[in-house]
């Protein structure tokens, strides 16, 4: 499977409701079997825009992709409104898979949020 999670970066959050996400994250890749021919995932993250923090098939190590999103810093910007924000979310995801994705795998994407007003 090959998986994108985007992480709401915006200066309206707290630094814990990011951590909170990103912890999200490490649970869902502990669920998974990352490898070279299992489960690849890749991170973006939202403020003002959605920003492709690594790519699907950069980390293929449990471990590196682990500490990776454990080390990802929030932006902080300014939002934009929420619909800009998720449809920014979705073309930046779809551009992950088209150019990252492989082909005879299942996709999925995943918007991690704290405040369900983003949604």
């Amino acid at each position: 499977m090959d998986v994108v999670f985007a992480l709401d970066s915006s200066a309206e959050l707290a630094t814990s409701d990011y951590n909170q996400q990103k912890n999200f994250v490490l649970t869902m890749i502990n669920a998974f079997t990352i490898s070279d021919t299992k489960t690849h995932v890749a991170v973006i993250t939202v403020g003002e825009t959605a920003r492709k923090d690594f790519e699907l098939r950069e980390h293929t190590r449990p471990g590196v992709l682990k500490g990776r999103v454990a080390g990802l810093p929030a932006k902080r910007d300014f939002p934009s409104d929420p619909t800009s924000r998720f449809s920014d979310m979705l073309r930046r995801a779809s551009e992950v898979f088209r150019n990252g994705g492989r082909s005879g795998v299942s996709t999925c994407a995943f918007y991690v949020t704290s405040d369900l007003s983003f949604i």
